[in-house]
């Protein structure tokens, strides 16, 4: 066959596989995002959303709990597999909330598609890199919306226009800056008012965050170092209760030279070889 009728032919088949993939692709992007609502979770009763205590005096949707003690905790949706999720999205609610991200407690959501669904995989599950993209803007809306309730509640309280009060840092602050209120002493008030649509509250524009795009401590990083983070492999065993919460199993790895593969005893220690 003519080099340059190949060549054209070639072309021709590229040019259609590049619209198909187009055409392809669309479509999934488009069945990805119809039907994806987080009205759900915007609704969610407090009441179902309990795990391990995942309460909260003031718990305007599925994502926030806050007590009178200011504790601020936020149920997280996605799963903390060394990828700085917990933080990524701490940093989305705090923005919004108006609290250091110091001041954020993460809790796990408990399993619930209709409430934690990813929008992007549809399922409550973490992958894909999706987790930031699939809850920028449900996490936000729930800080925003929790931040213009607690501000409503504070100006209630003194009697002014909402408008002309701000937040920052976990406290509402009046006009002249002179009356203060914390999230804590606001919580019992805030919980009482109406919750208002997450569509209808406006978000932060770009130039004016504080914590999104800046450099930030992990969040999970304290509770795996000082022992407090619970770990699924840790388990304890009938009639080795005595033991301290022994270890049965571990993974292991030769990465010595001249080392041995062994055989882990029940309490940890290597039985008859090196592991690692």
């Amino acid at each position: 066959m003519d080099g340059p009728i190949l060549r054209g032919r070639i072309a021709d088949e590229t040019a259609v596989s590049r619209r198909a993939f187009l055409q392809g692709t669309g479509l999934l992007l488009g069945f990805a995002l119809t039907g994806a609502s987080t009205e759900s979770v915007f609704a969610a009763p407090a009441s179902r959303v309990v795990e391990n205590e995942v309460t909260g005096t003031f718990a305007p949707n599925g994502f926030i709990r806050i007590n009178p003690t200011g504790a601020v905790t936020l149920v997280m949706p996605m799963a903390e597999m060394g990828q700085g999720v917990y933080t990524a999205l701490s940093m989305l609610l705090a923005e919004e909330l108006e609290i250091g991200l110091d001041q954020v407690q993460v809790q796990h959501a408990p399993a619930n598609d209709a409430l934690y669904a990813n929008s992007f995989l549809r399922i409550q599950t973490t992958g894909a890199s999706s987790s930031v993209r699939a809850f920028w803007t449900p996490l936000r809306q729930a800080g925003a919306v929790g931040r213009n309730m607690l501000i409503a509640a504070a100006a209630k309280r003194w009697g002014v226009d909402p408008a002309t009060c701000h937040a920052k840092n976990g406290v509402v602050f009046d006009a002249s800056g002179s009356k203060h209120l914390s999230y804590g002493e606001l919580a019992k008030a805030a919980a009482k008012l109406p919750v208002p649509p997450a569509a209808n509250v406006k978000l932060k524009e770009p130039k004016d965050f504080t914590l999104i795009g800046t450099r930030a401590k992990r969040v999970d990083s304290s509770i795996k170092i000082d022992g407090r983070r619970t770990l699924r492999h840790r388990r304890t065993i009938a009639g080795y209760e005595g033991c301290g919460g022994c270890y049965f199993a571990c993974a292991r790895w030769q990465g010595e030279n001249g080392g041995r593969e062994g055989r882990a005893g029940s309490e940890g220690r290597p039985a008859g070889g090196q592991y690692r």
